[in-house]
């Protein structure tokens, strides 16, 4: 191509889209790129605005007040300069919209495990009478598990896959199906399209699982059809077979971290904060130490029940039944009625009884005008067995004009033993 067709190249396409401003600054753009690579040169004027170009002289820089001379450009720059025109001018032109997907279109399944949330996004097939299993989704051949671009496992935290540790974080979710086993991968990799360019060498993890029959389902779909306080079954459901994949979690460790992370916020600022933490690690039997911390921390602002009856409940774990009984003494002290109402019959679901009756006796004593005392006094003596006193409790409650609540209660109860 000689120069003067590249000028007239160059000109008539500028004429064309002369009032395309998009354009013009991508010319411009365009030539200090081209300036940037050839420095030894540089464009006098290439662009008249609203007008077609003129000239396209290339020029040496001044050097040392010399008059300006134009040269003659080199093959290889007007080769550059035909191919980026091109390029510039085909995608000022054209832009890229995103357009909904018409077939096999994404859904995502999520749940919450403790404080770790899991998800898995997927494409939806439809079965569409077609053979699924061993034939559009042939045996022992690696699957994308789902349709289109990668199906993605997300987890929050660390997560155990059948019972084998994978690290929080977002993977590509493959499967290789066989009849009676399915291998479940976890690839690294979780931005691929499908299948197609996966690599062994990025999995993170491999886990065998049991495919089980199950009712027809359409639409290939992730479940979620059971759970317990530290685990989840994600199921992949598709024509008659369901793929179940259980994920676990590390309960104490993940909700303890969360906790921590918590109270380094507004949450750090207030003692009963510190307590309910500790109140969690207590009930799961988790992490006392840091709970025995944080008690040290709430109990800084002056005693509290609820704190009080903690430290003797570690106390008691730690083997120290004395400080337990100390603890425990303090708090029964301080509690209100509310607090030692509750407490009593935290003891009666536990099992422990007769503790619970010294509770509901001392909240007697201390609030002897409120008959819902003495309606909770006859039920923990009802269940210690001590009929006499359980019916003396309850006629002193229903003397006192208690609530409609109360008085049915105690009703019931003194039905049961008389």
């Amino acid at each position: 191509m000689t120069f003067i067709t590249l000028r007239h190249y160059v000109t008539t396409s500028f004429h064309h889209f002369r009032t395309a401003p998009r354009l013009r600054l991508a010319l411009q753009r365009l030539f200090a790129i081209r300036y940037s690579l050839f420095p030894s040169v540089t464009f006098l004027h290439m662009i008249q605005s609203n007008a077609t170009i003129s000239r396209a002289h290339i020029v040496r820089p001044p050097i040392n007040g010399c008059t300006l001379r134009a040269i003659r450009p080199t093959s290889m720059f007007k080769h550059l300069l035909l191919l980026g025109l091109v390029a510039v001018m085909s995608t000022s032109v054209t832009a890229q919209i995103n357009l909904p997907v018409a077939v096999s279109q994404r859904g995502v399944v999520s749940q919450r495990i403790g404080v770790t949330d899991i998800s898995i996004d997927y494409g939806r097939p439809a079965v569409n009478k077609r053979e699924i299993w061993g034939e559009l989704v042939p045996y022992n051949a690696i699957w994308r598990a789902g349709a289109n671009e990668n199906t993605v496992f997300t987890a929050s935290t660390p997560v155990r896959i059948q019972g084998v540790d994978l690290a929080a974080g977002r993977y590509g979710l493959h499967m290789i199906p066989g009849k009676s086993e399915f291998t479940i991968i976890f690839s690294k990799d979780s931005h691929a399209w499908g299948s197609y360019f996966y690599n062994e060498a990025n999995d993170a993890l491999r886990v065998a699982v049991k495919p089980i029959s199950a009712s027809h389902t359409e639409l290939l779909t992730y479940e979620v059809p059971s759970m317990t306080e530290y685990s989840a079954t994600f199921q992949l459901r598709w024509e008659s077979l369901a793929v179940p994949i259980v994920v676990s979690v590390d309960l104490g460790e993940t909700v303890v971290n969360d906790l921590k992370s918590q109270l380094t916020g507004i949450a750090g600022f207030s003692p009963q904060s510190f307590t309910t933490a500790a109140q969690w690690m207590v009930n799961h039997d988790t992490h006392l130490p840091d709970a025995e911390r944080m008690l040290k921390v709430a109990l800084r602002s002056g005693p509290t029940f609820s704190a009080l009856m903690l430290t003797a409940q570690i106390d008691e774990k730690k083997g120290t039944k004395p400080t337990a009984a100390k603890n425990r003494q303090q708090a029964l002290e301080i509690g209100t009625n509310t607090e030692l109402n509750t407490y009593g019959y935290e003891l009666l679901q536990r099992g422990k009884i007769q503790e619970a009756v010294v509770v509901f006796e001392t909240n007697a004593k201390r609030f002897p005008s409120d008959p819902n005392v003495w309606d909770s006094l006859g039920e923990a003596y009802a269940m210690n067995k001590d009929k006499k006193k359980a019916i003396e409790c309850f006629d002193k409650s229903l003397s006192m004009n208690p609530t409609p609540e109360v008085r049915k209660n105690s009703e019931t109860w003194l039905e049961k033993l008389r």
